[in-house]
């Protein structure tokens, strides 16, 4: 966008990043039942504290498990087929093991132990956190992100640059300083259905910077830049 009275140029840039990740996550879903809600917690704690004590001893490489809540209410199936009958409780916890990204083998481990312990890979209560390709039980992440966040926004910032440039060349004009920058952001580049989903599983996992596969995780930066111009010198 060009504004011919204050003679300035304004410029809608991206630049996609690309990180190794630092982490692997690794998402297990553990439920219990009982006649009574009381019973139903007690059930699901013994089993996540006896999967986790087994998957910490079993793997040093394990940096943390952490235990949150999912869901406490009915079992559905009492719901479909027997609607009369006395509601059965239902609790769901997941656990989310973070370890190193670099062994994918040691993660396949993790998860087949997991399931040997009575972990399920999906929540069986509803939908799955995610969208598309980051349904997965297995997910790589960049936790320390700041570093490849300044990196995004400054490439991003040479794109303007560059583009203004361009422009200002195009249309006669010679391009001067930067007068401002505005909208900056760093999202993942899966763009509006991790954000959308981001806002319920924020609590559980530690990072916005998610990817299905090992190799990289992907930060896109997004920036508003606003260039003065004035007219060419003839020579």
């Amino acid at each position: 966008m060009i504004n011919s009275i204050q003679k300035s140029i304004s410029i809608n840039a991206t630049f996609d990043h690309e990180a190794a990740p630092d982490c692997a996550l690794i998402k297990l879903h553990f439920t219990g039942e009982g006649m009574t809600l009381e019973d139903a917690v007690a059930n699901v704690q013994r089993k996540v504290a006896e999967a986790t004590e087994a998957l910490r001893t079993i793997y040093t490489s394990i940096h943390s498990i952490h235990v949150f809540d999912i869901y406490f209410g009915q079992k559905e199936d009492r719901v479909r087929s027997e609607a009369q009958s006395f509601p059965r409780p239902l609790v769901v916890q997941g656990a989310l093991v973070r370890t190193s990204p670099a062994d994918t083998s040691t993660h396949y481990k993790i998860v087949d132990d997991g399931i040997k312990r009575g972990a399920l890979l999906e929540n069986p209560h509803r939908p799955s956190y995610f969208s598309d390709t980051l349904d997965s039980a297995i997910l790589y992440g960049l936790i320390d992100s700041q570093q490849h966040e300044s990196i995004a926004i400054e490439a991003c910032l040479k794109v303007a640059a560059k583009r203004a440039s361009t422009i200002a060349t195009g249309i006669g004009k010679k391009l001067g300083d930067l007068i401002s920058t505005a909208n900056g952001s760093v999202d993942p580049s899966m763009g509006d259905p991790l954000r959308k989903d981001y806002s319920y599983i924020c609590r559980c996992l530690p990072t916005k910077f998610l990817s299905p596969t090992p190799q990289k995780v992907i930060l896109t930066a997004k920036l508003t830049a606003t260039y003065s111009i004035s007219d060419s010198i003839a020579t």
